[in-house]
């Protein structure tokens, strides 16, 4: 498996090398200087599209004031060279340096807002930098500064005879900026990137810290692209505000990777050409159940081995309940949670013991979705304390509780739908396993444990519903919890959906995690939990064994009312 991944990816780094060998015997046959500058050109905007393409593209954040960037890097370079002699290959690393900063000093207020909000903020910020820079007379002003041609000298990298050594430099800037994105593609960074794009929250419940995802993309994006405005600088030897920071360069920047496709790292190089829809690698056929267990799996000796639960699942013994001490893993302590005048929770004090399955279920709008986004981390409770594992927690975000141990699915399947199922599990899984080889043999492992190893190469989106509800426990899975709460992943399916999602539930627990689910078909979970808790309008109405809660009269009426539980 990794095997067919690997020779996909060389066979991406042969085929681009190939194209640059190519394009560098171009200028050999094209002696008219015209043409010779739209090849040079040509080649600057698919680095800069590259670099665009690694915050917008990957990471999903659409800026269209990265021309920002691109003037920064130019008037670095050229005020560094006129005012004070400082040679263009300094000014590069310098504006690129500046750039870096700046974008994550923008990013700090920026990246708490989302969709047209951030679009809106980085074509503001672009423009009030292009005014500053017209009224700056240090800077040239609106007159902008003529860089002085000192002979030709790649020290000073100025070249009056000839276009070819820019146009070597340019096709060498496109080949850093597609060897960084293709790199980065493949490392924990782009897997993140992926999925903060699709979806955040889902992210942060896999240990993603995403405001620091988007930073890493920010700073990155912007050294990349100041690289490109120092060359242009360079290249035409004169600069002026509107030249290098109009809003036209960020649509430049922006159309090529559109066109070929953002999502992909070679989608901004073929866009400087053509559009190109991208291509899909052919599913490979992958092994269902089966695998024998082997010893150099069990990686972490505290967490279970999920390889190994799947391959003897059948002969799998279910902890013993009853008569036996059971330690504290999760407990709640007077958790209270309002918004505004309303308490969705009020004094809710649980606990879940290790190994157990314990299922948390009431009445619509009782809680029990706030009370799992509590204990997850998604929100802070308004009062008192989440204890997971002796350790207090209540002010751990939940990237944080994720990395203590806490795995979570969510009501509403939060699937990452442009990535493959596989992808899915690897972002999970980098969690533990920050080497990519490692990374996608546990998540290969897991999907094999949760029957979705025939599926690994289909894209998220193309999956029916439980399979989707199967890859949200694969992906919690793949961070190797020791606390899994599901939220109803059994509502919705069919009859045999449900009870093959059962049987995953027991595997799961089998190999030891401890499961928390919040679950509303009655007769699915309480055959299949150990204790269950009954919450009614924020509060803990009653827990106890699954036979006594159904039978209780105080439940009935929760859930049915007075009458019937009279009937009772």
């Amino acid at each position: 498996m990794d095997k067919h991944f690997a020779q996909r990816r060389r066979r991406d780094l042969i085929m681009a090398g190939c194209l640059a060998m190519i394009a560098a015997l171009v200028p050999l046959f094209v002696k008219d200087v015209y043409v010779q500058n739209i090849m040079v050109l040509t080649l600057m905007y698919a680095a800069l599209s590259q670099s665009w393409n690694i915050l917008s593209g990957y990471c999903g954040q659409i800026s269209l004031g990265h021309a920002l960037y691109f003037g920064l890097g130019a008037y670095t370079t050229a005020l560094l060279f006129t005012k004070f002699g400082v040679l263009p290959w300094f000014g590069m690393l310098a504006g690129g340096a500046i750039s870096a900063v700046i974008a994550m000093a923008l990013g700090y207020p920026c990246f708490r807002l989302r969709g047209h909000y951030f679009v809106i903020a980085t074509i503001v910020i672009a423009e009030i930098a292009l005014l500053l820079i017209q009224n700056w007379d240090w800077a040239g002003a609106a007159l902008g500064i003529d860089i002085p041609v000192r002979g030709d000298s790649w020290l000073k990298f100025q070249f009056t005879r000839s276009k070819l050594p820019y146009f070597y430099f340019a096709l060498a800037l496109a080949c850093i900026a597609w060897f960084v994105t293709w790199w980065l593609e493949d490392s924990k960074w782009g897997y993140w990137w992926r999925a903060v794009k699709d979806n955040p929250d889902a992210a942060e419940s896999l240990g993603v810290v995403v405001f620091n995802s988007k930073m890493g993309a920010a700073a990155v994006s912007a050294f990349l692209v100041a690289v490109g405005g120092s060359f242009y600088a360079q290249f035409v030897s004169y600069i002026d505000p509107e030249s290098v920071m109009g809003f036209q360069f960020s649509l430049l920047m922006a159309l090529p990777a559109v066109l070929g496709g953002h999502r992909h790292v070679v989608g901004a190089d073929a866009g400087c050409r053509h559009p190109d829809p991208a291509h899909r690698v052919d599913a490979v056929v992958r092994r269902r159940f089966g695998a024998r267990r082997r010893p150099d799996r069990l990686r972490h000796p505290d967490r279970p081995d999920l390889a190994g639960a799947a391959a003897g699942a059948g002969e799998c013994v279910l902890p013993a309940q009853g008569g036996r001490a059971m330690t504290t893993l999760l407990e709640t302590r007077g958790v209270w949670q309002r918004f505004g005048g309303l308490v969705a929770n009020s004094d809710v004090s649980i606990s879940v013991g290790r190994g157990e399955i314990v299922g948390l279920i009431g009445p619509n709008g009782a809680g029990k979705s706030t009370l799992f986004n509590l204990i997850a981390g998604v929100l802070p409770p308004t009062q008192g304390s989440i204890i997971f594992d002796g350790e207090d927690v209540t002010r751990l975000r939940a990237a944080e509780r994720c990395q203590r141990g806490i795995g979570r699915t969510f009501q509403v399947v939060k699937s990452f739908e442009t990535m493959t199922v596989i992808d899915n599990v690897i972002v999970g899984a980098l969690i533990r396993n920050t080497v990519m080889r490692v990374a996608r043999k546990k998540a290969y492992e897991v999907l094999e444990f949760c029957g979705l190893a025939a599926r690994a190469d289909v894209l998220a989106s193309d999956l029916v519903p439980s399979e989707k509800r199967r890859l949200e426990v694969a992906r919690a899975l793949a961070t190797e919890p020791k606390l899994l709460l599901l939220d109803e992943v059994l509502t919705g399916l069919t009859p045999v959906e449900a009870q093959t999602g059962v049987e995953l539930v027991r595997k799961v627990r089998a190999t030891g995690i401890t499961v928390l689910m919040v679950e509303h078909v009655m007769e699915i979970v309480m055959p299949l939990v150990d204790r269950a808790i009954v919450l009614d309008l924020g509060k803990v109405l009653i827990e106890g064994k699954p036979t006594e809660v159904v039978r209780n009269p105080k439940v009935i009426t929760a859930y049915l009312g007075d009458r019937h539980a009279v009937g009772a």
